[in-house]
């Protein structure tokens, strides 16, 4: 029998394929089979626990929604329980007013123009740090106990501005209460930022105010860059109508209108809202009225007024972005082809508009710059310190002219705010001291010394008819001094419930404004210091408030990091 043809065809005889079992082919594919569809009931397994995780999630979700809507209709409820009752006590208080009863005895005293008050003494106690300004942002108590803020930086005790005086410069005398020469009334074109912040809102609390407020379209809104809005209901309003607010964040504002006013009824509504990555201590109005300027950390900002829509910015050019240089107050030249700002790093810096550059930098401070001015012919800058003065500047040469103040001549503490005439002949500046000052520009005279606030002097602005002097103070209270009258003020203006840090007169003299760290806006009849308008628009301190000097425009800029146009 042949060997060879016993051999199966194709297979080679002793070969490892011939010796391998067929049968076991079957059993790794059947175990192939087997692990795979584990492997798939596994899976299957796993979308089951997602699927029930994600209901879960749903369910928890919309139970937080729930809860918020509750909450949001507790508080809608607790708002209207509030205006009820004070509704309520109106009508009762009007009752026994008419009955000839006094109501005094049962209800929280209601907010008047105040006496005129005399001068405080020098010495009464503050709640100012000396040698300190209030940091720039956060949340603070809202008791009457906790007004004293933790400093930004220390102001400088260690002497005056390192620039030199003029030759023949006379050391101005303190007069207490002098008066000024008489003058001629052009139109305002000064308003003044005040570089604070911090607020709580506690009530308005003005009898004869009710509300009017706004739902409307998202409105027009320009980023500078991206910032996370602080997310707070508004708080009620006391003594008011038909309150109601709204929950979107840009929305979310409240006008309050004074029942009965002398003039002419205003309307206020939201225009534009600028959103930064940190607190904007001040806003400016161009003297054509065309664009409006921020001031930021690090950073200020040009936006064309009308549309909101961003023009420039600048930053402050040395490229370390590692520490805080706040832009503590700014203003236009008035050919409108420089901005001029003042920072923390000491410097008075021009910018060329065009060129987004520094032309210029004004170095003579030995502090924090805190206010800046120009008069109308853009030739002459003022700027004021924390080292106590204030720095007559020629704005073509950027020589000294007249360095005023200091501790030598009583200024006791560091100016925060700048304010000059429209007709360019006085200086005025607002002192942590308590005190308003007001120089002539030419020779640096001191001419007038108010002393009459019992706390820090934040904001100052002439009058467009130069006539007055108007102040806003940590003492919650704003003053319109007669600058050809005496000591005391003409007018004390009471409503603000926290401390008022920047004060402003419309073009035509007919309102003045004034932001705080109430969050409100509030405007005033400057004849009886009577309130027009309240608004709340924003969700912390109004550090800094500007008008147009060509149109009925309002910025604002706060501790929560947004500046609005209204």
């Amino acid at each position: 029998m042949n060997s060879q043809g016993d051999a199966q065809p194709g297979f080679i005889e002793g070969s490892a394929l011939a010796r391998f079992d067929i049968g076991r082919w079957k059993e790794v594919l059947d175990q192939l089979k087997a692990n795979y569809e584990a492997a798939t009931q596994e899976y299957g397994g796993y979308g089951t626990v997602a699927e029930q995780y994600q209901a879960k999630i749903d369910a928890q979700r919309a139970e937080m929604n729930s809860m918020e809507m509750a909450v949001s209709n507790l508080q809608r409820k607790l708002i209207n329980a509030q205006e009820n009752y004070e509704t309520e006590l109106g009508r009762l208080r009007d009752k026994l007013l008419v009955a000839g009863g006094d109501p005094g005895a049962q209800q929280a005293p209601l907010p008047q123009i105040a006496a005129l008050p005399r001068a405080e003494k020098q010495g009464a106690k503050t709640g100012i740090v000396p040698g300190s300004l209030p940091a720039l942002a956060g949340t603070f108590p809202e008791t009457q106990s906790s007004l004293v803020e933790p400093p930004l930086k220390k102001l400088r005790e260690d002497g005056l501005g390192g620039g030199i005086d003029v030759a023949g410069d006379k050391k101005p005398s303190l007069v207490r209460g002098g008066t000024l020469p008489s003058v001629t009334a052009t139109t305002d074109h000064s308003n003044t930022t005040a570089p604070f912040s911090l607020p709580s809102l506690t009530g308005l609390g003005n009898s004869r105010l009710m509300v009017s407020s706004h739902v409307q379209k998202e409105p027009k809104t320009s980023a500078t860059e991206s910032a996370t809005i602080i997310e707070s209901a508004p708080k009620p309003v006391p003594r008011s109508y038909n309150s109601v607010t709204t929950s979107s964040p840009e929305n979310d504002y409240t006008v309050v209108h004074g029942k009965e006013l002398t003039g002419n009824p205003v309307n206020v509504v939201l225009l534009n809202t600028f959103h930064h990555k940190e607190v904007v201590c001040c806003v400016r109005y161009s003297w054509d009225g065309e664009y409006v300027a921020t001031g930021s950390n690090r950073h200020a900002y040009m936006f064309n007024a009308s549309t909101g829509k961003n023009y420039a910015s600048f930053s402050r050019g040395d490229g370390d972005d590692s520490g805080d240089t706040y832009v503590r107050a700014m203003c236009f030249s008035p050919d409108g082809n420089s901005l001029i700002t003042g920072s923390e790093d000491k410097l008075v810096k021009i910018w060329d508009i065009r060129k987004r550059s520094v032309k210029r930098k004004l170095a003579g401070h030995d502090g924090d710059i805190y206010a800046v001015e120009s008069t109308r012919d853009g030739s002459i800058i003022v700027s004021g310190s924390a080292d106590k003065t204030a720095k007559i500047w020629d704005a073509r040469s950027g020589r000294i002219l007249h360095t005023l103040g200091g501790a030598e001549n009583d200024v006791l503490d560091g100016i925060t705010s700048i304010s000059i005439s429209n007709n360019g002949k006085y200086v005025a500046a607002g002192s942590l001291d308590k005190t308003v000052r007001v120089w002539d520009v030419e020779t640096a005279q001191l001419l007038c010394a108010y002393t009459g606030h019992a706390d820090a002097v934040y904001s100052v602005a002439f009058s467009p008819d130069c006539r007055s002097l108007l102040s806003g103070s940590s003492d919650k209270t704003l003053r319109l001094w007669d600058l050809s009258n005496s000591n005391e003020p003409s007018l004390t203006f009471v409503g603000h419930k926290n401390f008022v840090l920047s004060v402003a007169f419309s073009p035509n003299g007919r309102l003045v404004l004034s932001g705080s760290k109430d969050r409100t806006v509030q405007f005033w009849e400057p004849r009886n210091a009577r309130t027009s308008l309240i608004l709340q628009g924003h969700k912390n301190s109004v550090i800094s408030i500007a008008h147009s000097p060509t149109n009925k425009m309002v910025a604002t800029g706060s501790g929560d990091n947004r500046a609005r146009t209204w």
